[in-house]
């Protein structure tokens, strides 16, 4: 199989092949991820039963987290923007994976069904825009003085 990882960043590969480096990116991206969840749920023990107050902060904590993740993805820009998205989305979805195990744990099902959905749904949003910008071309390029090139 033929790797496609460089032509992710290189502006001037035509879109298809652009979007499989995304896709081989993407999986090389979520493949430790998950491997770190199922350790997660195989290493954690059952915490039902804890304070309310605890278990409030452990959410405030996963969401602040979230919360922490999108403002870097929001700041990524440059050349490697497409590489440091693919990434930042993967963190996403374990972040939110991991606090849904964890708050599943805790005996908050309904909150851990939350997280879960609220990490779907940010990857896939997340991909879907990157892998919709591939396919775009680039915007021209201004020098300092507002004139093209």
């Amino acid at each position: 199989m033929r790797l496609y990882l460089g032509a992710l960043l290189d502006q001037a590969a035509p879109p298809p092949v652009r979007r499989l480096g995304l896709l081989q990116l993407s999986l090389m991206a979520l493949v430790p991820q998950g491997l770190h969840l199922l350790l997660a749920a195989w290493a954690l023990p059952d915490l039902r039963g804890l304070p309310g107050g605890v278990v409030l902060g452990v959410g405030g904590f996963f969401l602040l987290l979230l919360g922490l993740v999108l403002a870097l993805r929001r700041r990524t820009g440059g050349k490697l923007a497409p590489a440091q998205r693919v990434f930042l989305d993967a963190l996403w979805l374990g972040t939110a994976g991991l606090s849904a195990l964890v708050l599943s744990r805790m005996g908050q099902e309904a909150a851990a069904l939350g997280f879960g959905g609220l990490g779907l749904l940010g990857y896939g949003a997340g991909w879907l825009r990157l892998w919709l910008a591939l396919g775009q071309p680039e915007p021209p390029r201004r020098s300092p003085r507002g004139r093209p090139g």
